[in-house]
């Protein structure tokens, strides 16, 4: 299987084509297992468009793994050759583990392979691939790209990077914040409905108390006390 150039696809440029592995001619397409781990995560997502992209991926990649070995790479139709790739160098330039394990899977087959390119829509993972020696783009052309197409992909990069904080264990919580924010706002509204009655209750019994006193006033003051002054003459 005789390639001429090796993609490593990051998460955020299978989201934007689930088929680009198809349209990168005859080269050797490389997914990281640190992606199929973002992909299972991502069909759960709340935004219809990445949930459907992540499910068609994994549809594509068990289609191709029932009939090949995904481990040496299988062949596509384009004349291209597609695996599954375990390995990884330690990376430490990201904030988010699992873009460190797809840099150090580029890193690492550079060494294996030659002319590896890194495909990626995050800028940040492009500057770390660079700098460590690995050539990167987005969406299998050189970075220059339109300003629109970036915006496009923002929402698909902050969906992966929510995913890949709950792969942390440091954004769980950002992941359902929706949902989150929904059921906090319920609860305020119950607890401050029952505040407000129980203030309520206590300015009544209070007005009700201060009444009674005003009342036990009003009745001295209509029944004087009369002092028989007989008692005190001589």
């Amino acid at each position: 299987m005789t390639t001429s150039k090796t993609y490593v696809l990051d998460t955020t440029v299978l989201i934007e084509d689930p088929d680009v592995m198809y349209k990168l001619g005859n080269s050797l397409i490389v997914i990281p297992m640190a992606v199929i781990k973002e992909l299972d995560g991502l069909k759960r997502s709340d935004v219809g468009s990445v949930a459907q992209a992540a499910r068609a991926v994994a549809r594509t990649l068990d289609r191709l793994g029932s009939y090949g070995d995904l481990r040496e790479g299988v062949k596509l139709s384009s004349g291209g050759v597609l695996k599954v790739y375990n390995g990884s160098e330690t990376v430490d330039g990201l904030a988010s583990e699992a873009d460190n394990r797809i840099v150090g899977a580029a890193v690492r087959l550079q060494r294996e392979v030659s002319n590896v390119t890194l495909l990626t829509a995050d800028g940040n993972m492009r500057t770390v691939a660079r700098v460590n020696g690995v050539k990167a783009e987005i969406m299998g052309v050189s970075y220059e790209r339109t300003v629109k197409k970036e915006i496009e992909m923002d929402k698909y990069r902050m969906e992966v990077e929510r995913e890949r904080e709950r792969d942390r264990g440091e954004g769980f919580d950002i992941v359902y914040n929706d949902k989150l924010m929904a059921h906090i706002k319920e609860i305020a509204l119950i607890v401050m409905d029952v505040c407000k009655g129980f203030i309520s209750i206590l300015f009544r019994s209070k007005e009700k108390g201060s009444k009674r006193k005003r009342d036990r006033v009003e009745d001295f003051s209509d029944n004087p006390i009369y002092i028989n002054r007989d008692y005190f003459d001589d």
